[in-house]
């Protein structure tokens, strides 16, 4: 009981004391798991499960192997494996943090050489925008940051998933020792929390480490920022009938999130991984325009309708002038050349006939032109 009530409340915990809570993870809570039913090693793969072949496999052999162990139960072989996990992935998480502060510190100056680069392109003067460009590279290299570096925090999707679909496959599989391997209300870590309680720790536990992370210096837009908390809020609901066992993993996971943001935004840790303080920017003229996300939407397409027009615009123009150039204007002499050519082309049949010449003639010489 007392591990299931310290578990449950430790997201406040994290938020009074963050400096505390990988000691209170790593030493209090595992001496309180030892009431329920661990597993035996063998135990998966007689009933088909534990292969080495794939990631959920491999998952599903460390929790096996951790809820084993002497006094161990499944909720701490679940909890014990999501911290030794999340932690083996820190520096990751220390060298996306570094890399996302130093670049929005360099923000306005990055955004001065992406400004130049649009305006040379829409110019077309491709020498200054390759220039605009090497600059903003070398910006980058001298301070150690890359756009790529920011996509760090994916490489916790695969791990995420690998122990979504190991515990999925525990808990709703033939293993009978995780049926009485948790504590207190969710004992039976198979069957779905009938109080609700785990789905409201785990949607808040999740809104919470957003909230911190946003507040704490991650770089993220306003639509971005109502994506995320209106996820935190339907997944209580759509969580619902989950095992308690995955419930166990998201919690532990979400409150490992909560300690670590705390801990790394600490002065002490900061200074230890060379992650610099957040410098304080105005915001850009085109997020104080009011606008809400519809009507950004619209302009950003209408912009982009626009943009093309003139390129294609530009582009029918610079190819009528290639065909112009092509084919250079006639000189004066070869303009009245012209029609005389084409008389010495003339067929003999459309020539005046002998006939007519000489009636032309006696005409004219009645006129006194002879």
């Amino acid at each position: 009981m007392l591990a299931g009530v310290l578990y449950l409340s430790m997201p406040l915990l994290v938020l009074a004391f963050p400096e505390s809570v990988f000691l209170t993870l790593v030493f209090i809570i595992p001496t309180q798991m030892v009431c329920g039913s661990g597993a035996f090693v063998g135990e998966l793969q007689s009933v088909g499960l534990g292969s080495m072949s794939t990631p959920s496999g491999v998952v599903q052999n460390l929790l096996e192997f951790v809820a084993a162990q002497p006094g161990m139960s499944w909720f701490g072989g679940i909890v014990l494996s999501t911290i030794a996990i999340r932690t083996l992935m820190l520096p990751i998480t220390v060298a996306m943090m570094r890399n996302n502060v130093t670049m929005m510190n360099l923000r306005p100056e990055m955004q001065l050489h992406a400004d130049r680069i649009k305006q040379c392109a829409a110019q077309g003067d491709e020498e200054g925008k390759i220039a605009a460009s090497q600059r903003l590279q070398e910006l980058m290299k001298k301070n150690g940051v890359s756009p790529l570096k920011s996509l760090y925090g994916f490489a916790q999707i695969p791990v995420f998933l690998s122990f979504f679909f190991a515990l999925r496959s525990i808990t709703g599989g033939e293993v009978a020792s995780i049926k009485t391997g948790g504590y207190s209300f969710f004992t039976d870590l198979t069957a779905a929390d009938p109080t609700y309680v785990l789905p409201v720790v785990t949607a808040t536990t999740m809104l919470l480490s957003f909230e911190l992370s946003s507040r704490m210096g991650t770089a993220m837009s306003p639509t971005m920022k109502k994506v995320f908390r209106g996820l935190a809020l339907v997944t209580g609901a759509v969580t619902a009938t989950l095992p308690m066992g995955i419930h166990a993993y998201w919690i532990t996971s979400n409150i490992f999130t909560l300690g670590q943001v705390a801990v790394l935004n600490t002065p002490p840790v900061k200074r230890l991984f060379k992650i610099p303080d957040m410098v304080k920017h105005p915001d850009p003229p085109k997020q104080q325009s009011g606008k809400g996300f519809w009507e950004e939407l619209q302009s950003s397409f209408k912009a982009a309708q626009a943009q093309q027009r003139r390129e294609m615009e530009a582009k029918a123009a610079q190819e009528a002038l290639k065909e112009a150039n092509k084919e250079p204007p006639k000189s004066a002499d070869q303009v009245l050349s012209q029609p005389l050519t084409r008389a010495a082309q003339e067929p003999a049949s459309s020539k005046p006939k002998k006939g007519r010449k000489t009636g032309s003639r006696k005409q004219n010489k009645r006129n006194g032109r002879y």
